[in-house]
């Protein structure tokens, strides 16, 4: 993967109890995306967030760069790629 595997790209938000990265890291573990699937471990990561507002306010932003499904690799690409620098 382009930028490293999903694991580095979310290991210092998952650390940081970062709420966007964790809804991700809950997203890709409920997916099984190059892990396995593990419903319980992102049901215990979505249930210990306390303020959701960042993580609406990121996929609001994200929906809104998106104009078809091949959009959507790119936008989240492009948006931790932001948040990284």
């Amino acid at each position: 993967m382009p930028g490293g595997s999903l694991d580095s790209l979310l290991a210092r938000a998952v650390e940081e109890r970062d709420p966007i990265g964790l809804v991700n890291q809950a997203l890709r573990l409920v997916a099984g995306i190059d892990c396995t699937s593990d419903w319980q471990a992102a049901n215990k990561m979505l249930s210990d967030l306390t303020d959701m507002r960042p993580v609406l306010a990121w996929w609001r932003s994200l929906a809104k760069a998106i104009s078809g499904p091949k959009d959507v690799g790119q936008a989240i690409l492009a948006s931790q790629r932001a948040d990284v620098t």
